[in-house]
């Protein structure tokens, strides 16, 4: 009863000088940090969309890098903000949000209580089928789900999350594969939102799979 109250609490909140690295594979990342939340490092290939720095803090160069005062983050590719020719065919996000509670009633970043493994089959079905029937509800005027992948547990970086992915596509547009991370961090929730083309798996796949393995959040309180 407190998992269920926990996720329905949760939905509105889900359908919401700069140094290089040349390491472990990151060669020219940009490390950034979100002020108070966490950082990840940013890929040549990808951008933060200015239209989200309305919503920022003014953007202070540190010793770490570039650091952002927000709790909801889009990156996208590269050359959209100006509109290039060429960013405009193709299509990719990576959104990380952040929303709190006032006490403490999530699991931690090492142990979550969404889905764990002990769970009931019969849980995790109930889980699957209350989150499935909450993405169709909340999928924008026009779109449709076009396949669902389901809701499993799963690590990025040393940190759990709830997982839940699912392919959806608005009017003809290509077919988009989208991937909802969920980070319980006791009183915050980070969700790392993911979405490409199908079409453009072979682009796309690694790259944001390699940023979200740069994600680390600080603990919560």
């Amino acid at each position: 009863m407190k998992k269920l109250a926990l996720i329905l609490l949760l939905f509105p909140l889900l359908f919401s000088v700069a140094i290089s690295f040349s390491f472990f594979g990151y060669d020219g990342w940009t490390l950034c940090s979100i002020k108070g939340i966490g950082e990840f490092k940013l890929s040549s290939k990808l951008e933060v969309q200015s239209g989200s720095y309305k919503a920022f803090v003014d953007k202070m160069n540190t010793a770490l890098g570039y650091e952002y005062a927000s709790d909801y983050l889009v990156l996208q590719q590269k050359g959209l903000n100006s509109l290039d020719s060429a960013s405009l065919k193709t299509y990719v996000r990576f959104i990380i949000s952040t929303d709190y509670s006032e006490t403490p009633i999530y699991g931690t970043l090492t142990s979550p209580i969404i889905l764990t493994p002990s769970d009931s089959p019969e849980t995790k079905k109930e889980l699957d089928s209350t989150f499935r029937a909450q993405a169709v509800a909340n999928l924008e005027l026009g779109s449709k789900l076009i396949s669902w992948g389901g809701v499993s547990s799963a690590k990025y970086n040393g940190m759990s999350c709830t997982k839940i992915s699912y392919q959806r596509q608005l009017g003809k547009n290509p077919i988009v594969v989208v991937n909802m991370m969920l980070f319980e961090n006791r009183t915050r929730i980070h969700t790392v939102t993911t979405s490409y083309r199908v079409d453009q798996q072979t682009r796309w796949k690694s790259l944001i799979d390699s940023t979200l393995n740069t994600v680390k959040f600080y603990s919560g309180k």
